[in-house]
């Protein structure tokens, strides 16, 4: 035997959690990050795991199991991604093996053999006076590439990709993670004009799984822009020097498996460990960005050009005679039209002709809408099909308001002359000609036009920030930013229905100012971000309660603060600096008793435990 291998498992299993002592057999050399066949459990099936360290003793030696086989001779693993998915393990109360099986792709045999290292390419000059100065000397620099259009990109991709180039002439790479797939298409044009794409890594759900492994192969290797989603935070990055987030506060930057992380938490903690610089960049900040910028953590670096003029409707209805003249003079000069619109299908609900009272689901009380397709169905269950009759008996319905679909239809009948274009997540619409168009766009679904929208009609202003929730204003502002951003400087943005602070804010279309003040409130109120907030779920409510009650007796009992829960879950506000206490002892007593519990299944997960569920309030 020439020593011992230690070996981590991608697996979300508890049991898994731990590094594994096996001996390396004479004749075969082992490195960190090599994918290996080892024995394991009762039978001694072959597994694969990860080597994540060597050593010339073990003290289970006279216990050990022998490594069988090398399965991948490249390590697809580096020490920088390991010590990151054990930060955010701590921090997020997961575990290591469930974040390496997110972190690894699926390996594909035949990519990997026609997999070959390319040699380093020249990167073209790039005029370094447009790139964000103050990076050269900052760590960390929040951005607003406010309102600007040049040659019909986002100024935030062409500084994005200036700042990659700038990097790469460094010797560096760079990782850059957007919200969804418009925003990579967006840096990809941005990529293209700068001559940067051949040196340039791509990471996209949409991407094929040989696609993927070639990629990450390459990340692996090269120095490299590399970009793309959320999972990007975890990519491959050799000689990191800079990490560029967009838009943090998009809820698409939240992973929605165990462990619950978010980009952005995750982006910091892997610039901490990569003494890299980073910039986050957004119209509209975060809350927990606005906590970051109070610390001093971060520097605020505002890029404001000329900004369209606003037209605030304090009625709810969306479109008034006067804004319905601006989209009628737009059309008829040929100038395209933007309208945001929150409500997806024919019709956002429906109610009794006879009695007015909403109808609502048979199966499960929740509401009825209209979908795109013309069918009635439920927004809390999957049921489709047709509605019987209303309680008092009457079977003839009217709509409550009209959807994107419905709204697309009545104004291609208002406008006959116009292309009516409708976009959705479905559609999946990147960009429309210019001229007499008029686009009803979905949130976060709006496409780009070439020279921007002479004008931008936010919808349902109104019932956007009339939400209960925590965030409903910071995510409107989120969504209000990226409309108006694409009008163009001489163009003109209409809030519908909004009053007192708010719409004085979105006359000056100043984001900032009304997500600090929502941010300062809720300092004062010590809701997040002020602290953090962890939600514990279980379909067994009696083990739950065991959790509670475990929960109560020890030290960090004194640091959480008790949120209004249901008999499903319990949720506790707790502050930073006793985070990883919190994340640990909440694994420890969730193993505990999911080994005693009398209701869990096999393989089944007793506990759901996210560490920032913004969800709760």
């Amino acid at each position: 035997m020439t020593g011992y291998a230690k070996i981590r498992f991608p697996s979300a299993l508890p049991q898994l959690d731990k590094e594994f002592d096996y001996a390396i057999p004479d004749g075969l050399e082992v490195q960190f990050g090599q994918l290996v066949r080892v024995p394991f459990g009762r039978d001694k099936s072959l597994k694969t795991g990860i080597v994540v360290g060597t050593s010339a003793q073990s003290e289970f030696a006279d216990k050990v199991l022998t490594i069988q086989a090398i399965e991948s001779v490249k390590a697809l693993i580096t020490n920088e991604q390991l010590d990151l998915a054990i930060a955010v393990a701590r921090r997020q109360a997961g575990s290591v093996g469930e974040l390496l099986s997110q972190i690894l792709p699926k390996r594909y045999k035949k990519a990997e053999s026609a997999y070959k290292e390319s040699a380093t390419k020249p990167i073209a000059s790039t005029p370094a006076s447009k790139v964000v100065r103050e990076l050269d000397v900052l760590e960390r620099v929040f951005a607003e590439f406010d309102f600007t259009t040049t040659n019909g990109l986002y100024d935030w991709a062409l500084q994005f990709a200036l700042l990659g180039a700038e990097q790469l002439r460094l010797g560096n790479s760079s990782l850059v993670v957007l919200p969804d797939f418009r925003s990579v298409e967006l840096f990809e044009l941005a990529l293209t004009e700068l001559a940067l794409l051949e040196k340039s890594i791509r990471n996209e759900s949409s991407d094929t799984g040989s696609e993927k492994y070639t990629n990450y192969l390459r990340s692996l290797d090269e120095v490299a822009i590399v970009y793309g989603v959320r999972s990007t935070s975890f990519m491959p990055a050799k000689n990191l020097g800079l990490i560029l987030l967009l838009d943090d506060a998009d809820e698409s930057h939240i992973e929605q498996s165990a462990p619950y992380w978010n980009s952005r938490d995750v982006l910091l903690q892997r610039q901490e460990l990569a003494k890299a610089k980073m910039l986050v960049s957004s119209l509209s900040p975060s809350t927990e960005m606005l906590r970051l910028l109070d610390l001093g953590y971060f520097k605020r670096v505002s890029l404001q050009n000329a900004k369209p003029l606003v037209r605030i409707t304090a009625n709810h209805t969306r479109l008034d005679d006067e804004t319905f003249g601006y989209i009628s003079n737009c059309l008829k000069s040929g100038k395209p039209v933007l309208i945001q619109t929150a409500t997806l299908g024919q019709f956002a609900g429906v109610a009794c002709k006879n009695c007015r009272e909403l109808r609502k689901c048979h199966d499960c009380g929740g509401r009825i809408w209209v979908n795109s397709f013309k069918n009635f169905a439920c927004r809390s269950c999957k049921f489709t099909g047709q509605l019987g009759p209303c309680q008092c008996g009457a079977t003839e319905i009217t709509s409550i308001k009209l959807g994107s679909s419905g709204l697309a239809e009545w104004l291609g009948k208002a406008f006959p002359g116009a292309n009516v274009v409708h976009s959705s997540g479905d559609e999946k619409i990147t960009s429309v000609p210019a001229g007499a168009t008029l686009v009803i766009a979905t949130i976060g679904a709006e496409p780009e036009v070439e020279g921007g929208y002479a004008c931008v009609l936010i919808a349902d202003a109104y019932s956007m920030v009339a939400g209960s929730r925590l965030r409903s204003l910071e995510q409107s502002s989120l969504r209000w930013a990226n409309a108006a951003s694409k009008a163009s400087s001489q163009g003109i943005v209409v809030f519908v229905g909004l009053t007192g602070e708010i719409a004085e804010q979105m006359k000056n279309l100043d984001f900032f100012a009304m997500i600090h003040a929502d941010y300062l409130d809720r300092v004062e109120l010590g809701l997040p971000p002020a602290v953090r907030l962890v939600s514990i779920t279980s379909q067994s409510s009696a083990d739950l309660q065991a959790l509670e009650t475990a929960l109560n007796q020890t030290p960090i009992a004194s640091l959480l603060r008790k949120i209004p829960g249901s008999n499903s879950q319990i949720a506790y506000t707790y502050p930073y600096s006793d985070g990883v206490d919190v994340a640990e002892t909440l694994v420890t007593l969730s193993a505990s008793v999911s080994s005693k519990s009398k209701f869990r299944k096999p393989g089944q997960r007793l506990f759901r435990i996210s560490m920032d569920d913004a969800s709760v309030l």
